[in-house]
């Protein structure tokens, strides 16, 4: 029941930012530092929001459609919540939660029938891995101030350690 509370109020805090928005002027530069990349179809955007905080937003293009496969919220550098896209079919279907110090997670998988159950040790395992490997590469990308270029690779190089441990 915590937990269905908590991811309800997950939802409706994201629904009430995008609908409460406001719109502003068109900008000619963005109002805070961000990275974009875009590779072989798949889209990486980091948004720093001051004080150790982060947005990731990852996702896929195909042709003229975009579908998110993770989003994750970061407080100096470890994960509060993210929601993801495992099976990469455009269902985000494995939500993680996270509260100081960090030391443990709660993770849980979407099931055949819409609900959320707790993940088994394996899987949280990988998880906690693919999150070092991208945590690890988006400081250094942050860090060193890489070229465009640069950061690109150093995205691409996580890429292809996170799919090694899916092997």
């Amino acid at each position: 029941m915590k937990t269905t509370i908590i991811i309800a109020a997950c939802v409706m805090a994201a629904a009430a930012v995008f609908i409460n928005r406001k719109q502003e002027p068109a900008r000619q530069s963005t109002p805070f530092p961000m990275h974009t990349s875009e590779r072989d179809g798949r889209i990486s955007t980091v948004v720093p929001l001051g004080k150790g905080k982060n947005l990731y937003l990852f996702g896929k293009k195909d042709g003229e459609h975009f579908t998110f496969t993770s989003f994750s919220y970061t407080l100096e550098g470890k994960t509060i919540f993210s929601h993801n896209d495992k099976t990469e079919d455009g269902v985000l279907d494995e939500l993680q939660f996270r509260e100081p110090p960090f030391s443990d997670m709660a993770l849980f998988s979407l099931q055949q029938d819409g609900s959320y159950s707790p993940a088994d040790k394996q899987r949280k395992d990988e998880v906690m891995k693919t999150e070092q490997i991208y945590r690890e590469t988006f400081e250094q990308v942050f860090s060193s101030n890489l070229k465009s270029d640069d950061a690109e690779k150093a995205v691409e190089e996580a890429h292809k350690k996170v799919k090694e441990l899916s092997n």
